[in-house]
């Protein structure tokens, strides 16, 4: 099977990893040769899905980069944590909102003139063309960015 699993890490939620993950997914991503868009695209998605784990889960967060190594292809980045279910809800109404617009850079632009605060999911969508979707049973939620085209990871 091509399929593997790059970077699978357990973090506590603070702030001062956010920057470091997207480093590690960086270089990680750029020793294997991967292209230039999927290395951006990923680490530009472990940034912002663990800020967003930092800011409304709770307790440890997985982080998982998934990557085809035959074809050196992104498959997808994940971050699964603890939260509660109105933010849960939450999440799923903004997912689908942004999966229904149809064009994501202009959804993303709308949203930044609102003012700070529920950029991130829309950031990777527009400027990584990403496909976003979430998972969540109970009290945990599973986010996941795949590019466009990618086989679930």
């Amino acid at each position: 099977m091509a399929d593997h699993v790059l970077i699978d890490l357990r973090l506590l939620p603070r702030w001062e990893l956010v920057g470091e993950l997207r480093r590690l997914v960086s270089q990680s991503l750029e020793k294997l040769s991967l292209d230039a868009d999927d290395a951006y695209g990923a680490s530009l998605a472990a940034h912002e899905l663990l800020e967003n784990a930092v800011k409304y889960g709770q307790g440890e967060v997985r982080v998982t980069v998934h990557l085809d190594r035959r074809e050196k292809k992104l498959r997808g980045v994940s971050v699964e944590n603890r939260t509660t279910r109105s933010h849960a809800a939450r999440l799923k109404r903004a997912l689908k909102a942004l999966s229904s617009a149809p064009d994501r850079m202009a959804a993303y632009v709308a949203l930044m003139g609102r003012g700070p605060g529920g950029l991130g999911l829309a950031r990777i969508a527009a400027e990584a063309e990403m496909q976003v979707t979430c998972t969540a049973r109970a009290n945990r939620v599973a986010v996941i960015a795949r590019p466009q085209g990618a086989a679930h990871a």
